[in-house]
């Protein structure tokens, strides 16, 4: 895809989406050439097109995005893939905690209810019973306060994912992720705290 205009510029999330759109096949063909051995299709197609936008999103010249996004996916989706078979094999949360560990040798097996709680939602369990509708409401509210990779990172986190999941998709180490989760809490505590007053 060829960006009109100044390309000494980098992607809008419209013109990364678009192009993520128009290469579905491809994504959807290289997905399946790493699904298996407890790497599923699905899993692996939502990573591909997560890791294709924000690669895209990356890229500081818009004329050769979809060119860098196209060498380095492959190599980000075989990582990923590795992973999830590494997920299948260590089914606990303990023993996927050790395949994570960090330089300083802690492990990643942080409870998702206590990371939620540190955004600022009350719990998993109150976002699952949560209606459709309810959830696309606040999703919309929170995403009008965010940058395209923290929306990612809640909507990853509002759908269930471990942070050893989410360092996964984004490939970024664990204090990577901390300080993000740091700016995304300052940014959308005052947007939780207001949809609890208005009773939604």
């Amino acid at each position: 895809m060829t960006v009109e205009g100044n390309n000494n510029r980098k992607l809008t999330s419209e013109e990364a989406w678009m192009i993520v759109l128009k290469k579905e096949m491809w994504l959807c063909k290289m997905a399946r050439q790493y699904a298996w051995g407890g790497a599923e299709f699905d899993d692996l197609h939502q990573i591909a097109r997560l890791t294709a936008f924000l690669l895209l999103m990356q890229s500081r010249n818009a004329s050769i995005a979809a060119y860098h996004m196209q060498k380095v996916l492959p190599f980000r989706l075989l990582d990923a893939a590795q992973k999830l078979r590494w997920k299948e094999r260590y089914s606990s949360l303990e023993g996927m905690a050790l395949m994570f560990e960090d330089e300083d040798g802690e492990g990643d097996g942080i409870e998702i209810d206590a990371v939620l709680s540190r955004l600022g939602f009350s719990s998993r369990a109150d976002l699952k019973l949560m209606h459709d509708t309810e959830r696309k409401e606040l999703k919309r509210r929170l995403h009008s306060v965010l940058t395209p990779e923290q929306r990612v990172i809640v909507d990853l986190l509002m759908d269930g994912c471990h942070c050893f999941e989410v360092c996964a998709m984004l490939d970024i180490k664990r204090q990577a992720l901390e300080s993000r989760l740091k700016k995304i809490g300052k940014r959308i505590r005052p947007v939780l705290n207001e949809w609890r007053k208005s009773g939604v």
